[in-house]
């Protein structure tokens, strides 16, 4: 696999996690502030803006998981905890590290080298093309579960099939 080819992998993945919190922002928004009035969006907006952009991916998760089970029934099934789990450590591993491209250069099919950083230590790890496979599948579902309560982000339809595509194209050549 090509430096460039691992690059568009992990570029194509951080976006469609971008997109993700995007959406999950947008959820939790909506969940607190209901209405469709001019004044409610300006509140929404500001709720975006003052609390929800700054907490951490990880806490968004833990919010909108315990929001599905308060409130969302109809959701606990389809958007469940191992999925959100499986998702915040497929993007913490991909969003917190750095491709090691010198193990890369020699590496196994389906396996991508990361440096990782973790209080103050780095270590060697890996993500293979099954996790990110399952985050796809799992974003695509929280994507369209979720989109059904906030009607928006169609721009991440094109990142989705862009990963889906990317994970094909690789597939393919490593045959």
């Amino acid at each position: 696999m090509t430096k460039d080819n691992i690059e568009g992998l992990a570029e194509i993945f951080l976006k469609l996690f971008f997109f993700l919190e995007v959406v999950i922002s947008d959820f939790l928004s909506f969940h607190f502030i209901v209405s469709d009035d001019s004044r409610e969006g300006n509140r929404r907006n500001e709720l975006c803006e003052f609390f929800i952009e700054r907490i951490t991916f990880g806490r968004k998760v833990e919010i909108l998981e315990k929001v599905i089970d308060r409130h969302y029934p109809e959701l606990k099934n389809a958007i469940t905890k191992s999925n959100l789990e499986h998702i915040t450590k497929t993007r913490n591993k991909l969003a917190h590290s750095l491709l090691d491209y010198r193990r890369n250069s020699d590496y196994k099919k389906s396996i991508i080298h990361l440096q990782c950083f973790k209080k103050g230590d780095i270590y060697p790890d890996t993500l293979t093309y099954r996790e990110l496979d399952e985050a796809t599948a799992f974003c695509s579902l929280i994507f369209s579960r979720l989109d059904l309560k906030v009607k928006k982000h169609r721009e991440r339809e094109n990142i989705l099939k862009a990963a889906q595509l990317r994970m094909s194209q690789i597939r393919t050549q490593n045959k």
